[in-house]
């Protein structure tokens, strides 16, 4: 393809179009196992925090206290239905924009969200 006067267009030069490849973000991926007991929250917290700095993500910010909450809250379920399995995994995975924060145990069994698996009836 030519631009005005002649003009190739560098990124075509010499390769047809098909040729063009695109090149995924890098995928920069912590996991950090974390002891169930008291202070597994604050262990999971000091872990993701550590890695939101390394990805750009600004310490205290609305969107690192956001990923922050949700960092306890997941790992207070595993504490909550899972309180057998001996540690937790915590995972922060960055691609390109996207933030994806897991939790993992070694329960082998589903937890129970019945009203008397969960604390309470469940209104829908």
């Amino acid at each position: 393809m030519t631009g005005r006067g002649g003009f190739r267009l560098p990124w075509r030069r010499g390769r047809p179009a098909a040729a063009i490849e695109h090149v995924p973000p890098p995928v920069r991926r912590q996991v950090t196992s974390v002891e169930v007991g008291p202070e597994a929250v604050r262990r999971a917290r000091e872990a993701v925090s550590g890695h939101l700095a390394a990805v750009g993500v600004v310490p205290g910010s609305a969107f690192a206290d956001t990923v922050l909450l949700v960092t306890s809250e997941l790992v207070t379920n595993v504490l909550r239905h899972a309180a057998r399995s001996p540690v937790t995994e915590v995972a922060t995975t960055v691609a390109g924009r996207q933030l994806v924060i897991s939790v993992t145990d070694a329960e082998p069994r589903l937890p129970d969200l019945t009203g008397e698996g969960t604390g309470g009836a469940c209104a829908w």
